[in-house]
């Protein structure tokens, strides 16, 4: 991101664009750009919780596995982020 491209800049522009200039470019834009700000860090968050939540709850099995929670939590992420990317036009994300 260069500088002066913040969160709040990124989200204004893409508001002012949909005024200026409603077409399916700004919309998506618009779409992706919200959606990769506020709800990844969302899904992450509920991603995290459940793998601390089952990581607990069998901590010895994941112990005599040798998996700690850090794994489990990036493993989990990659089949999100796979998810989501590949449902936006970008089948090859971790390629």
């Amino acid at each position: 991101m260069s500088p002066g491209r913040t969160l709040v800049a990124v989200l204004i522009k893409d508001v002012i664009d949909i005024f200026f200039n409603p077409d399916w470019v700004t919309f998506s834009s618009f779409f992706i750009d919200t959606m990769t700000f506020l709800f990844d860090p969302l899904v992450g968050g509920f991603v995290n919780a459940s793998v601390t939540v089952n990581y607990s709850l069998n901590e010895s099995t994941y112990l005599h596995a040798e998996l700690d929670k850090n794994y489990l939590y990036d493993a989990e992420m990659i089949l999100v982020k796979d998810w989501v990317y590949s449902n936006l036009g970008r089948p090859n994300f971790f390629d």
